[in-house]
């Protein structure tokens, strides 16, 4: 595709779901593709799904276009609504959250800190953090996880305050525990994909976002993303 060799390792049985339609293919297994892309679909795929090339053109059948209904994710705390278009989520507070850290970031060691700024940029540019005026209300820390495997620095949000104000159960975080070590269990020829990104496109209903104030380089803003805490 890029005129560079691919090289193939095998084939695969894969199940392929998309909403409530499943196919079951014979895939090809290669250790990279080209930079950037994980799945090629081929045109047997496309054309299940009505997605078709006419002379170079995209068309989409009536079965690709239609659209659902909103779709309701509720929990106890939260609630998350799929409009057609995006993910948006908001949070039930026992009371308006009231934040009194002043902090805007803890310390982030040198030789982190270029890579660390680099990622909180991103969040800007993507408009996960909106700009806002200052205020004198609280401020969710900043602060920079380093993943010395893979040499990146991931910026992560301190929440602890903030979830003061939701009700949650303390069994809560026994069963995430236990969620958490069965998915490590993986199986043979399995792998984890990195979420950081598609997570963040979950968007933050504008009533919640007020009171998630962020701090960076002496400008204000407000979260408008959902961010892995």
């Amino acid at each position: 595709m890029d005129g560079s060799l691919i090289e193939c390792l095998g084939e695969a049985d894969v199940r392929l779901t998309v909403r409530d339609r499943t196919h079951s293919v014979r895939a090809i297994v290669s250790f990279n593709l080209i930079s950037g892309v994980d799945v090629i679909l081929g045109h047997d795929i496309l054309r299940g799904y009505r997605i078709l090339f006419d002379r170079g053109q995209l068309v989409l059948g009536a079965c690709a276009e239609a659209r659902r209904e909103v779709e309701v994710v509720k929990g106890e705390n939260f609630e998350v609504v799929f409009d057609g278009a995006s993910w948006t989520a908001r949070w039930q507070w026992k009371e308006e959250p009231r934040l009194r850290n002043r902090t805007s970031q803890y310390e982030v060691p040198g030789k982190l800190r270029g890579k660390f700024n680099e990622e909180v940029e991103k969040w800007v540019e993507r408009g996960w953090l909106k700009p806002r005026a200052p205020n004198y209300g609280g401020l969710l820390p900043l602060m920079a996880v380093e993943h010395k495997r893979k040499g990146k620095v991931r910026p992560v949000l301190d929440f602890r305050e903030l979830n003061e104000f939701v009700s949650c159960s303390g069994a809560d975080a026994d069963v995430c525990g236990d969620k958490l070590r069965s998915w490590r269990q993986f199986p043979e020829n399995s792998a984890l994909l990195d979420l950081k990104d598609a997570y963040m496109q979950i968007r933050v209903a504008g009533e919640c976002s007020s009171a998630m104030r962020v701090q960076f380089k002496a400008e204000h803003f407000e979260l408008t993303g959902s961010v892995l805490d």
